[in-house]
């Protein structure tokens, strides 16, 4: 006797139908595409609003309008010449000096045995935990003390001190896990420390100096009010955040102001678009160990 004809089960991870699964995929991608939207939407914003001029910006707010005004970019790099070379002055100064002096630590810290060197390296990792506004006060004290004030080494010197913190953590653990016969037999070469620091350790940790560089080059371009306070009246060591301020004014004229924010962010931009996979990977392989 024959047995009863019965129904197939479906089969475990059959295909899903295309319906569906467009219908499934519609979610994540509507999701997506409204973030797009909301993070970009304000950098073509200040585009748009850097060619108008202010009656434009208050008759017409969201939209373009012609005529384009491309003479706020020079009005604005007019205004901001002196301050951008200012901050480039003080940024390179900085980076270069916080990449040397916190990879020298970090060397030290990794590559050594000294009594006290865990004690005193917890010490450095607990300023992280001291907020920035409360050593104001002693810090312009110290530099009022050594005459500083009213120099361009009164803005750079304070962040070559206080920014070595965060690098020193990254480029120790990062020095702490490339293998110590790779130094050894530069030493049996006749290598000195130093060489051995130059030539092998810091070209080795090229991620780690350039996820330092950005970070500092971060904070010391878009900070406002150390260099306004270090200054003082000096308008021509004033840096480029502290010449843009200068623009708002009782009145300002909202197309040089946004185009002033364009000019001082595009340096940033080609810095994080020539360095974001190394910044990435150097994050990465300084704060996690293998």
């Amino acid at each position: 006797m024959a047995n009863p004809p019965h129904e197939t089960a479906p089969m475990v991870g059959s295909p899903v139908p295309p319906r569906r699964r467009i219908r499934l995929q519609f979610l994540p991608h509507a999701v997506l595409l409204i973030l797009v939207v909301t993070t970009f939407y304000p950098l073509v914003f200040t585009l748009l609003a850097s060619l108008k001029s202010n009656a434009q910006f208050y008759s017409t707010f969201w939209v373009p309008t012609a005529p384009f005004h491309w003479e706020n970019y020079l009005k604005a790099w007019k205004e901001l010449s002196r301050g951008f070379l200012n901050s480039v002055v003080v940024s390179s100064v900085s980076v270069t000096g916080v990449v040397l002096m916190s990879g020298l630590a970090a060397w030290t810290f990794a590559r050594y045995r000294w009594p006290g060197k865990e004690v005193l390296y917890y010490l450095i990792l607990g300023l992280m935990m001291v907020p920035a506004f409360l050593t104001l006060v002693p810090l312009y004290w110290m530099v009022r003390e050594l005459r500083l004030t009213g120099s361009l080494a009164a803005v750079f010197l304070p962040y070559l001190a206080g920014g070595q913190v965060f690098p020193i953590f990254l480029m120790r653990a990062f020095f702490e896990n490339l293998p110590g016969e790779l130094f050894d037999s530069a030493r049996l070469d006749g290598a000195g420390e130093i060489t051995i620091f130059l030539r092998i350790g810091m070209p080795l940790c090229v991620p780690i100096v350039i996820t330092v560089a950005i970070m500092d080059v971060m904070g010391t371009w878009n900070d406002f009010f150390w260099p306004l306070l270090a200054v003082g009246q000096n308008r021509d060591l004033y840096t480029v955040m502290v010449r843009t301020f200068n623009l708002t004014g009782l009145m300002p004229d909202y197309g040089l102001l946004t185009s002033a924010y364009v000019i001082i962010s595009v340096p940033l931009i080609l810095m994080f678009i020539f360095g974001m996979r190394y910044y990435i990977s150097g994050l990465t392989s300084g704060a996690v160990k293998m």
